[in-house]
C-alpha cells in the first residue's frame, strides 16, 4: 500500500511551514502581522499519533487491503492560515491580532524581491515565489474512501487550531 499523508505535525512544531507561519506571526516583526490573499490558503493537518494509528491499521488490515492500493490518510477538512493566525495569536497575546491582508498581485513582486536580496545576503527566506500560486487556495484532499477501509478517522483533539496552545 501507498500511504499519502497531509501535512504532518508534531507537538514540537516539525512541520517546517506551520513552523515558520508560527515564528513570524508571533514575533513584532514588520510581517507579523500579514497574510497573503485573504488567508484562505488551505491544507489538511495531521499529527503524527494519527500518522501513527494509521499505518497500524494498515499493517493490521494487509491481508483485507486489495494487492495494491492507495491510501490519503488526512482529515476531511482543512486549516486555513486566517484560521491559524487567529487562533495562534489569540492563545498567545490573549486576543487575535488583526492581519493584514496582502493581495496576490502585490504579494508575488513583494516576496520576489525580498527572495532575491536575502539571499544575496545568505539567509533565503521561507517564501518562495512559487508559493504564491497557492495564494487563497484549498488543498483538500477526499479520505473517505481511506477511512472506511481501515475504520480510522483522525483525532479531532489532534486538530492544529486545538493543538496551537501545545505548539
Amino acid at each position: 500500500s501507498v500511504v499519502r499523508l497531509a501535512a504532518v505535525f508534531s507537538d514540537w512544531c516539525e512541520y517546517p511551514p506551520l513552523y515558520a507561519f508560527l515564528q513570524t506571526w508571533l514575533n513584532d516583526g514588520w510581517n507579523c502581522r500579514v497574510l497573503g490573499g485573504q488567508g484562505k490558503s488551505a491544507v489538511p493537518y495531521l499529527h503524527i499519533n494519527d500518522v501513527t494509528e494509521v499505518l497500524l491499521r494498515v499493517i493490521e488490515r494487509s491481508r483485507q487491503l486489495p494487492r495494491f492500493s492507495v491510501l490519503n490518510a488526512s482529515p476531511e477538512a482543512t486549516s486555513s492560515h486566517e484560521q491559524l493566525f487567529e487562533a495562534a495569536t489569540r492563545f498567545y497575546f490573549g486576543k487575535p491580532r488583526v492581519p493584514i491582508h496582502i493581495p496576490r498581485l502585490l504579494a508575488l513582486p513583494g516576496v520576489a524581491i525580498r527572495q532575491w536580496a536575502l539571499s544575496l545576503l545568505g539567509y533565503p527566506p521561507f517564501e518562495r515565489t512559487w508559493m504564491m500560486r497557492y495564494i487563497d487556495r484549498e488543498l483538500r484532499v477526499n479520505s473517505t474512501r481511506t477511512q472506511e477501509m481501515l475504520d480510522w478517522r483522525p483525532t479531532s483533539r489532534y486538530n492544529p487550531e486545538r493543538r496551537l496552545l501545545i505548539l
